[in-house]
């Protein structure tokens, strides 16, 4: 290759091999370099479920317009009313519905602050909910109910034992990760996972203030609650009767495999690979080359040596005579 000839000439072997292997590993060290920076997925929950629980903590929940068929605020009975519900900071919320059944929310204050307030149809306000509120939420005939949510949410509850009334669980659904791109803002399909009737969803989120946000909706002729939660977090976790379970989370080789930015980097990768070997192949072949042309000669020939192997004594040397004869040696012949 003349391109690597070139610079062996102008380098010198060793800056040429350097080179040669900057080029090779320099792929792989951009996708170790950015898979080691803070890398966070977002999870998308869509579950039918019997149960599910959300912690509101400091997140804003939209005000809910309800009917109430039957009300208990911090343990006094309450006719039924229709109104807007507005849930405080901190509060456990917990929706529970059977089948097609009643919908039942129960409302606790975790930390300092009112529970709820609630206000009738002209926003006045009738009621605040100190520590507890437990109600049975009437739904319209025909038409479908839609609650917004925030913050820490639990999907499902773990299966015990039965005692005096049926669990509810978690019916189906599936959980999907979502990863961020390496370069800008986009994400793409990392996981996907299926939710199995009692299964138990939890989140872990990158910090303890943080949660998420989704919908709770609730249809007469359908069963339980149509839960849809998103939220960005490291993991979640799949509670299966009541064991540990196991962790959904991005694995390094479906970020890989996903991202466009490495999928170009091996791309790259695939097609310099090739020429980088000719090139590794051509430099060995200059560097066996150069070390053939330094060997140091052989000795040179003595022109006075008594072997004959001198070019001057092999020149200058004169052919021997035979001797001349004598008058005895005529005599005897």
């Amino acid at each position: 290759m003349k391109f690597v000839d070139q610079l062996f000439e102008l380098l010198g072997w060793r800056a040429t091999l350097g080179l040669m292997v900057a080029l090779a590993l320099l792929p792989l060290i951009i996708i170790v370099v950015t898979m080691s920076l803070n890398w966070e997925a977002t999870f998308s929950a869509s579950a039918r479920t019997e149960v599910v629980e959300f912690d509101t903590g400091r997140h804003n929940v939209p005000n809910w317009f309800v009917e109430f068929e039957r009300l208990r605020i911090d343990g006094l009975d309450f006719e039924p009313f229709s109104g807007q519900l507005e849930i405080g900071a901190d509060t456990l919320v917990r929706l529970v519905r059977f089948q097609t059944g009643a919908v039942r929310l129960t409302l606790e204050r975790r930390e300092s602050g009112p529970t709820a307030v609630i206000y009738d149809q002209a926003e006045n306000r009738v009621a605040i909910v100190e520590q507890r509120l437990q109600a049975f939420i009437s739904l319209p005939a025909g038409r479908a109910v839609s609650f917004p949510v925030a913050g820490r949410a639990v999907i499902g509850d773990t299966v015990f034992a039965q005692t005096i009334e049926t669990s509810p669980v978690l019916l189906e659904g599936h959980v999907q990760a979502f990863g961020l791109y390496a370069i800008g803002r986009n994400r793409f399909a990392a996981q996907e996972a299926r939710l199995d009737s009692g299964d138990r969803l939890e989140m872990e989120y990158i910090e303890p203030g943080f949660g998420g946000h989704g919908m709770i909706r609730i249809e007469p002729d359908l069963p339980g609650l149509h839960v849809v939660f998103h939220a960005d977090g490291k993991s979640v976790r799949i509670i299966r009767f009541g064991t540990a379970g196991y962790e959904l989370s991005p694995s390094v080789w479906s970020r890989i495999s996903a991202d466009p930015l490495y999928q170009s980097l091996l791309a790259i990768y695939a097609v310099l690979l090739p020429a980088i070997g000719l090139a590794f192949v051509s430099l060995l072949n200059q560097w066996r080359l150069r070390q053939f042309t330094r060997q140091p000669p052989g000795p040179k020939p003595n022109p006075f040596s008594n072997d004959g192997s001198g070019d001057l004594q092999s020149v200058d040397r004169k052919p021997e005579q035979p001797p001349a004869k004598t008058s005895r040696d005529d005599e005897t012949e």
